[in-house]
């Protein structure tokens, strides 16, 4: 228990750690992720440990964002959240307004999972369908994919259209009221502000997970029909630019989604290919922004291994 200094990069608690103490950022900011899933930022005024049960386990990693300090107190009890909190009422009201702000990220990022999940389910429905369309044009039988015919999107969880959230809404748009008149007015405020937002991130979490649990689950079982819709669609592509070639036309026709054809020659796993979009799509707008600033666009990222040596 005490005041102490992190390094950014520093990992303070690893997921699936049993949670002994609290820690209040004094200085600095924290992530808070799982993997390189969507990551939360807990800045200055937030209590870590606050959203786990007394007992529980870390759900996510929590790592230094940047050089900071923080304060450590003993968690064995709800009394001894209530005891930190009440430990200093000069920056109680910030306290309440951080756990509110970190409340309102972890419900942007369910609705942002709901809807990708949502989304990759539509998508593979409509590459499916596409797909078929493909292999009629190549005069291919195409292969079934039960994986895909069964797939259905994700219900909406609940606590994204509840009470729960019109308050956690409200909190982070009065915040500045809230802040000025409500949380000084009595630091009991401040300790039942955070106590509910403990109590509904309780509730969001399992979902969050779910959701994750549900996009990782597609992707793995779907995988081998994106593998071969993108083949069959290159190859498409391929036949058509050839047949124009042969027939001495002067207008080829576009490749479309050139990405798309060679991830699917390179044979690398989705993964891989996920990522290798991502840093394409990061490269593009950096050299966007470059270019519109007047710079010379930097050189391209370095090629992942495995992309490279299956090409």
């Amino acid at each position: 228990m005490g005041k102490y200094d992190v390094k950014k990069g520093q990992v303070l608690h690893r997921q699936g750690e049993a949670i002994e103490q609290l820690d209040f950022v004094l200085k600095g900011s924290v992530s808070i992720h799982s993997g390189e899933d969507a990551a939360l930022q807990a800045d200055h005024g937030t209590i870590l440990g606050a959203f786990v049960p007394v007992g529980g386990t870390y759900r996510y990693t929590y790592t230094a964002s940047e050089d900071g300090t923080l304060f450590s107190y003993d968690y064995n009890s709800e009394e001894d959240l209530v005891s930190t909190i009440k430990a200093t009422p000069a920056i109680a009201p910030v306290m309440a307004s951080a756990s509110a702000s970190l409340l309102n990220e972890l419900i942007d990022v369910l609705e942002s999972l709901y809807e990708k999940g949502r989304g990759l389910v539509l998508d593979l429905k409509s590459d499916y369908t596409d797909y078929r369309n493909v292999c009629a044009a190549m005069m291919i039988a195409p292969q079934k994919y039960e994986a895909v015919e069964s797939l259905e999107p994700p219900e909406q969880p609940d606590i994204l259209s509840s009470w729960q959230a019109d308050l956690c809404q409200a909190w982070y748009e009065q915040d500045e009221v809230l802040r000025k008149s409500y949380y000084p007015a009595d630091i009991n405020f401040c300790v039942g502000n955070i106590l509910m937002a403990a109590q509904i991130a309780q509730l969001l979490q399992p979902q969050i997970d779910a959701m994750v649990s549900f996009i990782r689950e597609t992707q793995e079982q779907t995988d081998d029909f994106v593998r071969e819709y993108r083949t069959q669609k290159a190859k498409l592509e391929e036949a058509k630019r050839q047949e124009a070639l042969d027939a001495g036309s002067g207008e080829l026709p576009a490749i479309e989604n050139a990405l798309d054809t060679i991830l699917a020659f390179s044979g690398v796993a989705r993964d891989v290919a996920e990522k290798f979009r991502a840093d394409v799509a990061a490269f593009s707008q950096s050299a966007s922004k470059m270019e519109k600033n007047g710079y010379d666009a930097p050189p391209p990222p370095e090629y992942r291994r495995e992309f490279l040596y299956h090409l």
